[in-house]
């Protein structure tokens, strides 16, 4: 339990730098036959769910993750990426830590809702992936 707190408290701050690379590096993408407010909020979406699995999977790698580990790496990814994700807003904008917080909407709470199930996600696979190696094949 301690070995994969500080596993997913270790993995929280190279997913973030690679989810704020991913996500800003749209800026600099086009589409110009799509919408472009539409196709990169989706691509936004998708980064994050797509890293947030990745980097749930690496945490639960060699493992048989229960749903409360699960709910435990989701709970660091959020409270310890949500603080780095301040940190970098109170930095970038010369900001007070707290004041960066009151730029949450809507959009944030749908983003911690995808979190949370890639999460869950990621731990279905591995339960899944530990189940089949643990059976004989044909009975799975």
């Amino acid at each position: 339990m301690i070995k994969l707190l500080l596993k997913s408290l270790f993995i929280t701050v190279p997913r973030f730098f690679v989810i704020t690379t991913l996500v800003t590096s749209l800026l600099y993408l086009d589409t110009s036959p799509l919408p472009e407010d539409i196709t990169l909020t989706t691509l936004s979406y998708l980064i994050h769910i797509s890293a947030t699995f990745l980097f749930a999977k690496w945490a639960f790698h060699r493992s048989h993750p229960s749903w409360g580990d699960a709910g435990m790496v989701a709970g660091v990814f959020i409270v310890f990426g949500t603080m780095l994700e301040a940190w970098l807003s109170s930095v970038i904008t010369r900001n007070t830590f707290w004041n960066a917080f009151t730029n949450y909407n809507w959009q944030s709470l749908l983003i911690v809702v995808l979190y949370i199930a890639s999460v869950f996600a990621a731990a279905w696979h591995s339960q899944r992936v530990a189940r089949k190696i643990s059976t004989p094949s044909g009975m799975v």
